[in-house]
């Protein structure tokens, strides 16, 4: 018996029964776990009165799993686990493992063993914490019957549970039946009013050790709880190899942690799910954005384990789990993170300069296009790996080319199979500038379809040009050098509500993105694709097809970073750095990624 001197007294009762002769042993061992675990938890203050009974019962089922004697009977059932805290007439049961619980009032006797309970992973399962589940009880005019494994299938013990007897012939009927069970034992837990001497002394004999048991015994009165507790022994137990120990404690906590509120008999699940949410939430929080510092690392880890041990209280839950789920994958994004130390300048416009506006561009032939949606201008810039970028106007607006008067451009895209810039103005016209007439813009016959909400997002591979219309329509052409015709149109199914505005090219198809997330466009049927990454890009604003569609970036200016994904979503790395808060467009090399904002364009280098 352990105690210290407290105004609060504080009573806790467990329960352990190894099932294997090797574990005999290690009872002490595990019951001195259970306590200094609930005693610790408590006196930080940071969890509920169950959540430390939880953690206690786990922290012993790793000791007694870890421990080199019991290697041999791991996935077994060693241990079943029952811990009871009390405090003057109220009362915690926590029951791990298939422990039986009965509890008596006036109005009869019932058992508090549910299937749930019944189901849960036992002590000594390698590779599973055990279930707790939890009961809550006023011991006042009741009695509370703890019992071993072995009355879980006990057919005996179930028929006199269904008998007709009265209350006091079926309590003395089980109490009877228990003693004379060789694989039985149990612990009795009674409240009285009050106990004479004489009264206690007959308590007492009911607190026996036999040969094969282990025992630290309790009082069998507490002088300021008035609880009686017995520890009934089978007249056979030395019969069976289970061990029962019974361990009585008068625990203190500290009065100031009674004042401040810190025993919660009374807490139910939802407290302790509202803790681990809390917590969760705030861990998420405080590792926002994408900093993978050892401090927003330790939160998350924090916070991870937090929701684990919950759920070995709860079950299944789905808001934790979602909870979980989303704190696993943000350290796993945090994992594949890059911080980006430095941007290097490709093109910025004169201080003087005020109203510049890029729209695109695209990188092909070793030349950087850009589009000036201000000006009505397209750039070329001659080599984009040159320590000077000297940009070269190629197209103006309202100039007259070849006979057709040019209007504001609204998108670039390049022809691969004939290697030449495609300039589409605002009145459908498609200028096309090649290395053979010095980029000089030529006219192509023929124009495109463009309605008001066209986002005029164009893009060609081979002999066939695309054009997206905001409403999720699209325009396909076929193309020839001198010449572009439509041959249909078709709706985006299942998308009419998002606002697309990105296109590119996919090795399955097409790649959209829109306002309500990215698709792939397969045949006309979109499939949605949903980065594995957390934060999730909720407000991209680009996309840019990669290694023949094998990879795809992203451009996510709220969460500051380029994210590079395969084309079913897995997260291969991200690229982070504040002044990617702007992103308009990115263009990519082998190992060169290109950021365009609305006044300036940028690159770093990358890796696959």
């Amino acid at each position: 018996m352990r105690s210290l001197d407290t105004e609060v007294p504080t009573s806790l009762i467990v329960l352990v029964e190894p099932l294997t002769e090797n574990a005999v042993e290690h009872v002490n061992e595990i019951a001195q776990t259970l306590f200094n675990d609930l005693q610790s938890a408590l006196i930080e203050g940071a969890r509920t009165k169950t959540f430390s009974i939880e953690l206690a019962i786990q922290n012993a089922s790793r000791r007694l799993n870890t421990h080199a004697a019991n290697q041999e009977f791991e996935n077994r059932q060693i241990v079943s686990i029952a811990c009871v805290e009390i405090q003057e007439d109220q009362a915690i049961i926590g029951l791990s493992g298939p422990t039986h619980c009965f509890l008596r009032d006036q109005a009869g006797l019932f058992s508090l063993t549910t299937e749930d309970h019944e189901s849960a992973a036992p002590v000594g399962v390698s590779g599973r914490l055990p279930k707790v589940r939890f009961f809550n009880t006023n011991l006042q005019h009741q009695e509370l019957l703890l019992t071993t494994s072995a009355t879980r299938s006990d057919q005996i013990l179930s028929n006199i549970m269904s008998s007709d007897l009265v209350r006091t012939e079926l309590w003395n009927k089980v109490i009877e039946h228990l003693r004379d069970t060789p694989s039985a034992s149990a612990v009795l837990i009674a409240w009285e009013e009050d106990l004479g001497d004489e009264a206690r002394g007959k308590d007492d004999i009911h607190t026996q050790n036999s040969p094969s048991t282990y025992s630290q015994s309790p009082p069998a009165v507490f002088k300021s709880a008035p609880m009686k507790i017995k520890h009934l022994v089978s007249k056979h137990l030395w019969r069976v190899l289970s061990v029962l120990l019974v361990l009585s404690i008068s625990v203190t906590i500290g009065l100031q942690m009674y004042e401040a509120n810190q025993f919660d008999f009374w807490n139910k699940h939802e407290h302790i799910i509202l803790e681990a949410k809390l917590q969760a939430s705030q861990s998420l929080l405080v590792a926002q954005g994408n900093s993978p510092s050892a401090e927003s690392r330790a939160t998350l880890h924090s916070a991870q384990q937090m929701l684990t041990d919950t759920l070995n209280i709860t079950g299944t839950n789905t808001e934790l789990e979602a909870l979980q789920n989303e704190i696993l994958l943000r350290i796993t994004t945090l994992d594949k993170t890059t911080l980006l130390t430095d941007l290097k300048l490709v093109l910025a416009p004169s201080p003087l300069d005020t109203n510049v506006h890029y729209g695109s561009f695209l990188l092909a032939n070793n030349h950087l296009w850009i589009l000036e949606s201000n000006s009505g201008e397209v750039l070329k810039i001659d080599d984009a790996s040159s320590s000077q970028y000297v940009p070269e106007v190629i197209f103006v607006r309202g100039v007259t080319y070849q006979g057709v008067p040019s209007n504001t451009p609204v998108d670039i895209a390049w022809d691969e199979p004939r290697n030449r810039l495609l300039i589409l103005d605002i009145n459908g016209k498609l200028f096309a500038s090649d290395p053979t007439s010095k980029y000089q813009p030529k006219p192509i016959a023929g124009s495109l379809s463009l309605s008001e909400d066209t986002k005029r997002q164009f893009v060609t591979t081979g002999d066939t040009t695309y054009m997206l219309s905001s409403d999720g329509v699209v325009t396909t052409y076929v193309i020839s050098r001198s010449a572009i015709r439509k041959i249909k149109t078709s709706q985006i199914a299942r998308v009419s509500e998002s606002n697309l505005f990105k296109l590119d090219a996919h090795k399955d198809g097409m790649i959209v993105l829109g306002d309500k997330g990215l698709y792939v466009i397969r045949q006309g049927t979109p499939t949605s694709l949903v980065p594995n990454v957390s934060p999730s890009p909720e407000k991209a604003t680009s996309i840019l097809s990669t290694d023949g569609g094998s990879s795809l970036l992203i451009g996510d200016p709220v969460n500051q970073r380029i994210i590079h994904i395969s084309d079913s979503g897995g997260l291969i790395r991200q690229y982070v750095h504040p002044l990617l808060a702007d992103i308009v467009n990115i263009v990519a090399t082998e190992n060169r990624i290109y950021v365009l904002s609305k006044d300036s364009i940028r690159s770093f280098e990358y890796w696959k």
